[in-house]
Parts: structure tokens; sequence; C-alpha cells
């Protein structure tokens, strides 16, 4: 009884997400399926960061966060929306038609068996494992700790240098684990159980976007359970402690929202991009580079919509020039107290709250580091070869169709993928741990790119189905 009464209130950000996003923008959760289900996993980061910012909040006011004021706070946001739902007008949408609903097809069963499979195996590891992740005993977890019982445990308990520099978002999500697995006392299951829940949020929205955008089952179900078996994705949710999947996920979510905007223009889910995309900026040091590339990214289309094409060729030649050239840059921007840097004559690069030695690595040795990160180890299963098709499809069809709606996710994707060449070729530290035996980083960084794939891959399908339809 005790582990159900723990898991309910574990899941309970979850709800709240879930239910705040209805109160707001209740006919996306009935647009159809496909879309129901991203406003599903969506609501999973609306609702940690909000109940991160409640906890901050109360924190503040020197009041005990993980109690029952969070049922009050949560309270009064409930009756405010609710009142402004009152008053609000929401207009009339499409259903959106599923072409395949033969459930009992093959392939079908099999994926969702497939997935149940490795779903359990999943489970079982998360709930009995405790806080082993290396980012997770140097600081995640150990900061939790902390901040549940108000003390300084680093001589006590620590054997490493607890001076991370990251915002305390995920040390907040992690008290809220920690605190549910404790009402299990003394079993204490799942004490890492918001990353098994972010790992089943992301699913559910592959799940939904490739039903969005090539209307089958069949092929959402597939994409689905090559997201879940992917052994680099399944160790983060098992283990737990690391933020990456916390940082792909919401440029994931932004990128799509900011797509359909595109193609219907409808200001909510714009203003739900926007403000999705800040999130990495609240999750770990390094984020702000990717908030400000989703930025980017948006007022760089919504320029390609006013002068087309001339915009999109001028991107990627300055990424081209920008990554070939940074050794002859130097520049040192603070920006809300965030410093960045490249002083390439100093022979020092501030980043991320990190300092890190400049160097020009050799080309050839960056290239081969990061194909082999993302083709032949093991860590991304086959999906990157499956992109890489989608992505030269896509790419195709910008230079010859001049079709630009397909240009927010290849952007991104091709704006990331630049960033990280950059970071191997100009650092020390990305480089060093970027090795093949000594990979710590970089499979890691390719998170991004690994859940970004996802929407290139779905584009790239949605485009083929209209193709086939204009032909036929």
């Amino acid at each position: 009884m005790s582990l159900v009464i723990s898991q309910s209130i574990a899941i309970l950000p979850w709800f709240f997400g879930i239910f705040f996003l209805y109160l707001i923008m209740p006919k996306y959760f009935r647009v159809g399926y496909g879309f129901s289900y991203l406003m599903i996993g969506t609501a999973f980061l609306v609702g940690n960061l909000g109940l991160a910012a409640q906890i901050w909040l109360l924190d503040q006011l020197n009041v005990k966060s993980i109690s029952l004021f969070l049922i009050a706070t949560n309270s009064i946001i409930f009756f405010i929306l609710l009142i402004l739902r009152c008053f609000s007008r929401e207009s009339s949408s499409e259903q959106i038609k599923i072409v395949t609903v033969n459930y009992y097809n093959p392939v079908f069963i099999l994926a969702i068996s497939l997935s149940l499979v490795v779903a359990v195996f999943v489970i079982h590891e998360n709930f009995l494992l405790p806080a082993v992740a290396w980012d997770t005993v140097w600081y995640w977890a150990h900061e939790a700790n902390e901040f549940l019982i108000h003390e300084n445990l680093i001589e006590k308990v620590s054997p490493f240098q607890n001076s991370g520099n990251h915002p305390r978002t995920l040390t907040y999500v992690m008290a809220w684990g920690g605190w549910s697995a404790s009402i299990g006392d003394p079993i204490r299951l799942a004490p890492l159980i918001p990353w098994l829940h972010l790992y089943f949020a992301i699913a559910v929205s592959i799940f939904g976007l490739f039903l969005r955008a090539t209307k089958s089952l069949i092929i959402s179900a597939v994409f689905t359970y090559i997201f879940l078996s992917t052994p680099l994705v399944e160790i983060h949710a098992a283990q737990g402690g690391y933020a990456d999947l916390w940082l792909a996920f919401p440029m994931f979510i932004s990128i799509l929202f900011f797509c359909e905007y595109q193609k219907v223009k409808e200001i909510e889910l714009l203003l739900l991009a926007l403000a999705i995309a800040l999130m990495p900026i609240f999750i770990k040091g390094v984020g702000n580079i990717y908030s400000i590339s989703m930025y980017a990214i948006f007022v760089i289309t919504l320029a390609a919509n006013k002068w087309n094409h001339p915009i999109i060729f001028a991107f990627f030649g300055v990424l081209i020039l920008a990554i070939s050239s940074l050794d002859k840059v130097n520049f040192d921007l603070t920006v809300f107290g965030e410093r960045f840097s490249i002083l390439s004559k100093e022979g020092w690069v501030m980043l991320g709250g990190k300092q890190m030695y400049f160097s020009t690595n050799e080309w050839s040795a960056v290239f081969y580091n990061l194909y082999i990160a993302l083709f032949v180890k093991n860590s991304f299963g086959i999906l990157f070869w499956i992109v890489a098709l989608s992505y030269i499809y896509l790419l195709s069809l910008i230079i010859v169709k001049r079709k630009n709606e397909v240009f927010p996710s290849l952007g991104l994707f091709t704006l990331i993928t630049c960033v990280l060449i950059a970071a191997l070729r100009y650092t020390d530290y990305f480089f060093t741990f970027s090795h093949p035996g000594n990979d710590t980083s970089l499979s890691r960084a390719c998170m991004v790119l690994f859940l970004l794939g996802f929407s290139i891959i779905a584009s790239a399908i949605g485009e083929l189905s209209k193709a086939e339809k204009l032909m036929n």
C-alpha cells in the first residue's frame, strides 16, 4: 500500500501539468490523437518545472517546500486558471483522421509487445537501483539530499567535490522523487522515478509526433519502440541522474510546436514553443547555448518566411564559415551574468559556466569521433542512419523544390550539429572525452541530436506521403 501511495505522489507533477495545459489550451487535447499525445508528453515538462519553481519560491520564503504548502500553491494556480477559463472562448478545430486502424496488424502487435518488454526491464531496474549514476553521486542527488535535510553533507559522505555550475531545477525534481520514495520506508523503491516518467513522456510524444505526421499506428509504434529500446536512452532512464534527456526533450517539443505554428498560425502554439525553449536554461549550465540556438532558429525561420531562400542559404553558409574560423575569433560577452567568451589568442573558452582550454584539434579526429559516436557504437542503434537519409531528402526539398516549411527542424538539427563539431574542434575538454575508448561526454551530448532526429524522420515521411498522394 505504501508503494502505491508513494508512486501516486511521485506522478502528481505530471498530472498537474496535464490539468494546467488543459485549462489554458483545451482544444489541442481534442485536435486529434497525435496532438493530444504531444500535449500529454509536454505536460510532464510543464508539471515538473512548475513543481521546481514552486519549491524554489517556498524555499525562498523559508517555508518547508515539499509539504502541504505545495497543494495550496497548486490550488491557487488552478483557481485562477478556472476563472480565466470561464471568460475565454475556444475556437473549433478539425479532427485528424487515422488511416491505419488495424490493431491486429502483426507489425503493430510486435512493436507494442517489444516496447512493453523493454519498458518492464527499465521499470524494474529504475525501481531497484539506488542513486548510482556518476553525475548523481557527484551533484544531483547530493544536492537533493542536502536540500531535504537542510544540512551540508560534503565532509560526511561525499568523496567528490560538490562544485557543479547547474541550476537547482533537477535538484528539486530529484528531491521530490526521493521524498516520495521515502514514504515507502524501509523499502524506498524508485528514488529516481522522475527519470522513468521522463522516459515515458518522451515515448508518448514520439508516438504522437509520428501519428500526426503519418496517420499510421504501425509507423508510430515502430519508432516509439526504436526510442524505448535505444541503449543509451535505456541507461539514462533506468539509472537516472543525468540531465541530457531533460535538455533534449524541451528542444524536441519546442521545435514541434513551432513547426505546427508555422502551419496553422495560432498564437498559442508560438507562445508555448517560446516558453518551452527557455526550459534548458533552468536545467543545466550549458542549457543557455541550447535555448539561444532555439531562438536563433525561430528568428531565422520568420526571416526566411519574408525573404525566402537567400536567408536559408546564408544560414548554412554562415555556419560553415563559423566552425571553420573560430580560431581567428576573440570576443568576451557577459549577458545576464553569464559569460560567453572565445579567446583564441589567450587560449580560453568560457561557455555554459565552464572554463576550458582553447585548442585546434585535427578535423579528421573530430569527424571520426563523431562518426563513431553516432553510427558505429551501439549507443543509438540504427536511428542516425535513418536520420541521415531523411536529412538528405529534406535538404533536397529545400534546394530543389524550395519547401521552406521543413527548414525549422532541419535548421535546428544542423545548428546543434555544428555546435558539437565546434566544441570538438576548439575545446580540449570536450575533445578529450569524445574518443571511442573514453567517450563519457560526446554520446550524452548527442542525445539532443538523437531526439531532434525523430522530428527529421517524421517530416521526411510526411513529405513522402504528400508526394505519393499527389502522384496518385
